[in-house]
């Protein structure tokens, strides 16, 4: 058969070898010998197919694509500009001397705005994967691992809201878009 890639070869389709074991796993190339087949049989190509269909996982990178397209639009950076703008105008109209009335619109926008990072942040993660290379993946911005940071100490803000953490909201003046 051809040579394959350990004996120097680029990895291409015509030097990468596939063969399953009598057992019926999967090996490559110098692992292969002439006692194992070099074609799996149909049930393997079934199981294989079910446990990974190829158009399963073009459909996610189709989705992670129209994702990316999102996250890197104008009107998404735009959006979420004026979504920062928002919140921290909301965020300087919460004084002490504000009416009861007054601080309930406020927790409820806060809770809104929260909502809204949390969901820009999931949207990120899963278009540009979490630590991935190509495309650069979440955490591998500095500016993203900030808002994550903002966003994470938001929610525990919001949920242990009588001990004090409120204070913290004003750490959302620092998210960029």
């Amino acid at each position: 058969m051809g040579s394959t890639p350990a004996e120097g070869l680029p990895a291409t389709p015509e030097t990468l070898r596939l063969c399953v074991t009598p057992e019926g796993s999967l090996v490559d190339g110098p692992s292969c010998s002439d006692s194992v087949r070099e074609e799996p049989s149909d049930s393997q190509v079934s199981y294989l197919d079910g446990v990974c269909p190829s158009s399963t996982i073009d459909d996610l990178n189709n989705f992670r694509q129209a994702l990316r397209d999102i996250c890197n639009s104008k009107w998404f950076e735009v959006t979420m500009l004026c979504l920062i703008i928002a919140n921290v105008v909301t965020l300087a109209m919460d004084t002490p001397l504000a009416s009861e009335d007054m601080k309930e619109t406020l927790d409820y926008f806060n809770v809104i705005f929260l909502i809204l990072f949390t969901i820009e942040m999931v949207i990120k993660m899963v278009a540009f994967g979490l630590i991935g290379k190509t495309p650069p993946g979440y955490f591998r911005s500095v500016f993203n691992c900030l808002d994550c940071f903002i966003v994470i100490v938001g929610w525990i803000a919001e949920v242990l809201d009588h001990s004090g953490l409120s204070a913290l909201r004003a750490l959302r003046a620092f998210r960029l878009p």
